[in-house]
């Protein structure tokens, strides 16, 4: 069936006696006298009979091309000018009325690109309307346009071609992982035609989720490549075929050849990434609330969180060399922090709500001591509040001495600073009314030396009364701190003169502070720090000496691996990372350690 003219209504007032509304294609009625089967006789003329015009299959439409048109006694064509018209090489034909008796065809043909190389041949048929909907009109006796449209092919060196690059894609996804990896293939266009190149791409879906080939202009484009999440998939590589194919038009009747012409993607699902900074990571099973590094035993000891709201935690040990669980010992509590002495002879242990700090052993692994911090009596309002550690370190070399920061939960923010010797606090105490704002401390290189992070940072004395401060002001951004040859390092990446707190350096962080761990030995700080803007969490590893970037490398996205609260070294080359929610991430490799 043969398309109707339609109009456009470019002279709004005078085109509604003159529809060219659309005639049902190829039912022209010659019958009656006239328009509207009566009448005298109307008759059209144009100013063309026959059109002409060229244009290479790469190239751009030929111009649309305008015909004159007349009209003779307007009183006797009520019903507005038809026509119908065949679509060989024709895209469409519009009328555009000037006033009662003229107007204008325009006539517009098909992208060269829709159509292969040869000659089109198409006639226009002119004539009335037979009612007020067009349904159709009468042609008899009406002009007709002839109408020749020759698609050249296009010449040597001429056509266009597109080349992929690179042709095989590897793709490595972590076990576990729940971020989608991805990977791009580039498209260029050699002798760009005037359209933009369209195309599509199929491949086979062992680990591939979706294949999208896009050309939007121009010479470049690409090839988007998008993975099936590895926590759907077992640890192993999963090899893809991705085809795809370019056409000069979305119909796809001009094909154009890529090279090549399919792309190998080859999606491994491990925990290992080899070479010089390469490394192993896993989600441990057991999680923890806290960790801390057991060197006397090779073994992680964790503090593990609740198995349910109002329950208490728990303490055990964990060998992360042949991942196996030890013996698990009941708190009073839940646990919200622990410390181990530097012989592995105690444990201590803050009670989230409970103030007590309870003290263990670990070998065996039994309660050993219950310390009481007392109840909270700064705020007279609040007399009988519970003070609970917020943080613990055991002083080096004496495994009976422990400082902590203690807090009233009730009331937000950290508290003050105090040193204990088994279940007896020193007297003096670096109060919340003048330091509010310690969340963390730090052992010098004795036991007469404390440091203490937070919003400000402060230094202090250690004798057999207490803590005194000797410097504060800086400020590290609320961040726990780590010592190290008399300097302070802040998990905010700032590094402090630790006596005199004078800023030294500041690590310039890609992503937003959550962890970190300092290893003098090795020579290596690592911080674990958010990038927000893609949704994961990332390793940031540095010189210590000289604060060179070493790698930053992406952790995998387990579910609710989001953010982290401790992280610490353990072993030749290992890391362990405690996330909010209370999982236990463990690396080790060349990247921690060499």
């Amino acid at each position: 069936m043969s398309p109707s003219i339609r109009p456009r209504t470019l002279l709004a007032a005078l085109w509604l006696p003159l529809w060219l509304a659309g005639c049902g294609g190829g039912s022209s009625s010659t019958g009656g006298a006239g328009p509207g089967g009566g009448g005298s006789t109307a008759t059209i003329q144009v100013g063309l009979s026959v059109l002409s015009a060229q244009a290479k299959i790469i190239g751009l439409n030929p111009d649309g091309v305008f015909v004159p048109v007349t009209i003779s006694a307007s009183a006797s064509n009520p019903y507005g000018v038809g026509g119908t018209y065949t679509t060989s090489g024709l895209g469409g034909v519009s009328w555009l009325p000037t006033d009662a008796l003229s107007g204008q065809l325009r006539v517009d043909y098909k992208p060269p690109a829709m159509l292969r190389p040869g000659v089109y041949r198409d006639t226009i048929r002119v004539g009335f309307c037979n009612d007020s909907t067009c349904t159709s009109s009468n042609t008899a006796g009406q002009p007709v346009i002839n109408v020749t449209y020759t698609v050249l092919d296009a010449g040597a060196g001429e056509k266009p071609s597109v080349t992929l690059a690179p042709g095989t894609v590897q793709v490595t996804g972590f076990v576990g992982d729940t971020l989608r990896p991805q990977a791009m293939v580039t498209a260029t266009v050699t002798n760009p035609p005037a359209y933009a190149v369209a195309g599509s791409a199929s491949a086979t879906s062992n680990g591939l989720y979706s294949a999208a080939y896009s050309v939007p202009g121009g010479s470049a484009g690409q090839l988007d490549l998008l993975f099936k999440l590895p926590s759907e998939l077992a640890a192993g590589t999963y090899d893809d075929t991705i085809t795809v194919t370019a056409c000069l038009d979305s119909g796809c009747a001009n094909t154009v050849p890529v090279t090549p012409a399919t792309i190998a993607a080859h999606y491994t699902i491990t925990n290992t990434v080899g070479g010089a900074l390469g490394y192993t990571i896993e989600l441990a099973p057991p999680g923890a609330a806290d960790v801390a590094w057991d060197a006397t035993r090779n073994q992680l000891v964790l503090a593990v969180p609740p198995a349910g709201a109002g329950l208490p935690g728990s303490v055990t040990t964990y060998d992360p060399a042949t991942s196996t669980q030890g013996p698990s010992l009941q708190a009073n509590d839940a646990i919200s922090v622990i410390a181990l002495s530097d012989d592995g002879q105690y444990l201590y242990a803050g009670l989230k709500t409970t103030n007590v700090m309870q003290r263990f052993t670990l070998s065996p692994l039994a309660v050993d001591l219950a310390i009481p911090l007392g109840n909270d009596v700064l705020y007279p309002s609040n007399p009988q509040a519970p003070l609970c550690a917020w943080d613990i370190q055991v002083a080096p070399g004496q495994p009976h001495v422990a400082a902590i920061i203690q807090v009233d939960p009730q009331l937000s923010g950290p508290g003050g600073v105090r040193v204990f010797d088994d279940a007896t606090g020193r007297p003096l105490v670096v109060g919340r009314d003048s330091h509010p704002s310690l969340v963390s401390i730090q052992w010098g290189a004795d036991a007469t030396q404390l440091f203490a992070g937070g919003e400000t940072f402060t230094a202090m004395s250690v004798d057999s009364m207490g803590p005194v401060v000797t410097a504060s002001g800086f400020q590290t951004g609320g961040a726990r701190i780590h010592y190290a040859n008399g300097l302070a390092y802040s998990e905010h990446g700032e590094v402090l003169d630790a006596p005199t707190g004078q800023l030294q350096y500041t690590f310039p962080l890609q992503g937003y502070w959550q962890s970190g761990a300092v290893d003098a030995a090795v020579g290596r700080i690592y911080f674990v720090t958010a990038n927000n803007p893609q949704g994961y969490l990332q390793l940031e590893v540095f010189d210590l000496g000289s604060h060179a970037g070493i790698a930053t490398v992406r952790l995998p996205g387990y579910a609710g691996f989001t953010s982290t609260t401790r992280t610490i070294r353990w072993g030749r080359d290992g890391l362990a990372i405690v996330s909010s929610l209370g999982q236990l991430v463990l690396l080790h490799g060349p990247l921690v350690a060499p």
